[in-house]
């Protein structure tokens, strides 16, 4: 399986899982109320399961209910979440490879980055700050 598809088949898992948890529902209530079995939706929410059926997952998010527009909306911004995460997980192995003097430089180039921003009341600390 592609592995393009098959985040965005995780991701159209966790949207699913995301919209019931929000409706306060369980797994058994959205299966019975789309005719599907708590194991189904179980699946379907694990991802990948490639080659549900559209009218399945039509059913499914209608008994949540969510546009399966939406679904397809908050599957690709995983996906995006997804490609950033590795993104930062690479530059911070990267950063540890740094000799000590030039990880210092880098803590003062934040740091100054960092000055330079707007302050809201929500902007928590740093993990520079001591």
């Amino acid at each position: 399986m592609h592995k393009k598809y098959e985040d965005f088949l995780k991701g159209l898992g966790q949207a699913l899982r995301n919209a019931r948890v929000s409706k306060g529902m369980t797994q058994a209530e959205l299966g019975e109320k789309s005719g599907r079995t708590q194991s189904a939706i179980g699946k379907i929410e694990r991802g990948p399961m490639p080659g549900v059926p559209l009218n399945v997952l039509y059913e499914v998010a209608e008994a949540v209910p969510i546009s399966l527009a939406e679904l397809f909306l908050s599957a690709n911004e995983y996906e995006e979440a997804k490609k950033k995460e590795k993104n930062i997980s690479s530059l911070v192995k990267m950063i540890e490879k740094l000799p000590r003097h030039k990880k210092d430089s880098l803590e003062r180039i934040i740091r100054e980055s960092l000055a330079l921003l707007p302050v809201s009341n929500s902007r928590s600390n740093t993990p520079f700050d001591n």
